[in-house]
This record gives C-alpha cells, sequence and structure tokens, in this order.
C-alpha cells in the first residue's frame, strides 16, 4: 500500500514536470489523420470495434491503430477487431514511474490523433498521454486539461455520442 502511494506521488510529480515541457512544443497543421491510438481503463468495458469504426470515417487504416488499455493487474486479451491491442497495469509501473517494456514500441511511435478515454482520475492513463508523441490529443472535459488539445463535454459512458461529437469537430479542424 505505501508503495502504491509513493509510487503514484512520483508519477504525478513527473506528470506534471512533463505537462510543462510538453506546453513549449510547437504543434504541426493536420491535414488527414494517418494513425491513431486510444488510450482506455479496462473498468469501462467497451467494444473496441467502436474506435476501429471511428477510424474509418478518417480513413486511418486498421494497423495504423493501437489501443492501449489500463488495468490493475497484467492481463491477456483476445484482439477480434485486428487493431495492435497493448496492456499497461498498474503493477508493472515501477515505483519511480519507469513505464513497463511492453510500452516501449507504443511510445517510440508518433500518432496523428491521441484519444485519451479517460477522466481526470486516471494516473497512470494520463502518465502515458504526456510521454506519447501525438499531433492532436482529444479527451473529455472531465479530465486534465492540460493533456488534450481537443476537449469534449460527454461522459465516459456514453461512448456513441463521444464518437459523434468528435467526427463533428475533427472534420472542421481538418477542412
Amino acid at each position: 500500500m505505501m508503495v502504491t502511494i509513493l509510487s503514484d506521488f512520483v508519477v504525478g510529480l513527473r506528470l506534471k514536470k512533463k505537462i510543462k515541457s510538453n506546453i513549449n512544443q510547437k504543434k504541426e497543421k493536420i491535414q488527414k489523420f494517418n494513425s491513431m491510438a486510444v488510450l482506455i481503463p479496462i473498468e469501462l468495458e467497451l467494444d473496441f470495434r467502436l474506435f476501429s469504426e471511428f477510424a474509418k470515417t478518417f480513413k486511418i487504416p486498421i494497423e495504423k491503430i493501437t489501443i492501449v488499455v489500463f488495468s490493475k493487474k497484467q492481463i491477456e486479451m483476445s484482439n477480434s477487431v485486428k487493431v495492435e491491442l497493448v496492456n499497461c497495469s498498474r503493477e508493472s509501473v515501477g515505483v519511480w514511474g519507469k513505464l513497463p517494456n511492453t510500452l516501449d514500441s507504443f511510445l517510440s511511435k508518433k500518432f496523428d490523433l491521441l484519444i485519451n478515454y479517460f477522466t481526470h482520475d486516471s494516473l497512470l492513463a494520463a502518465w502515458v498521454s504526456a510521454c506519447t508523441d501525438s499531433r492532436l490529443k482529444m479527451g473529455f472535459y472531465e479530465s486534465n486539461h492540460e493533456l488534450n488539445d481537443l476537449i469534449i463535454d460527454v461522459q465516459p459512458s456514453e461512448p456513441e455520442l463521444f464518437l459523434k461529437e468528435s467526427s463533428i469537430y475533427l472534420n472542421a479542424l481538418l477542412k
């Protein structure tokens, strides 16, 4: 228990520092989305096909979609959607906030669109989001506003509405 509290404290400090350094980075103009990543806690139990259907509206190839699922413990995931699935568990993160080696491949990529499908209470997801290289980050109003370039005021329990609203704003940005 004490180790988790210490780890959360350290990750929180590292997150604040990373957000400050990200603020100074210049954003590129986006003309088209070629790749997408989604960060999502397992507790939401969402159908990943929603995100692959969403990606189709922007002509993002299925092999250019990565979904990172956050859980308390390491889990095996079935991949019926054919997107790249990565699990990041709380237990795999070191006390000093070192992200697991299983995320190395994910963190080495640059994404055009990152969907932060979590709220402010997901410290691990926020830390991974801050460490992810993305041209545009989109998330919920109830999340850390400093993480996202585009904020959608919808509840996480309404994924269809979130994706519908997101499509409207993203299409406007691309024009």
